[in-house]
């Protein structure tokens, strides 16, 4: 399962580690950059990859943060609360609705929010309001 979370600030990376083992209770977390035929012989249980691509200059949201887990009972939702906690940040994830300029905006306290991204503004791309 891949999970798309858009981070209001920019977050060390490590810091950014920490919390994915402390939310997976994991064994493993590796910064991926691996194909599909490597992601099978790493096919390991207890394991996280994750792909993190700063945003900077591209909107008010610094940070996309990918996460490659084989939870088959954790949802988007709840991981993104416990990160925007986790991490004291503001996260955006998908609201899975057939808009695709609508998202979730969850807040350092684990509060909810519909938002829409900005369509108006040119080549800021991650800018919500």
């Amino acid at each position: 399962m891949i999970y798309v979370f858009i981070l209001k600030d920019n977050i060390a990376k490590d810091i950014i580690i920490k919390a994915i083992f402390e939310i997976f209770e994991c064994a493993c977390v590796f910064e991926s950059d691996f194909s599909i035929q490597e992601e099978k012989e790493n096919n390991q249980e207890n394991t996280i990859f994750f792909e993190l691509y700063n945003l900077e200059g591209k909107g008010n949201f610094k940070l996309m943060l990918n996460i490659y887990a084989k939870e088959n009972n954790a949802l988007e939702l709840k991981i993104g609360i416990l990160l925007a906690k986790t991490l004291n940040t503001i996260i955006v994830i998908s609201d899975d609705s057939i808009n695709p300029y609508s998202w979730i905006m969850i807040n350092s306290n684990g509060n909810i929010t519909k938002c829409y991204q900005n369509t108006v503004i040119e080549n800021d791309f991650f800018e919500f309001d």
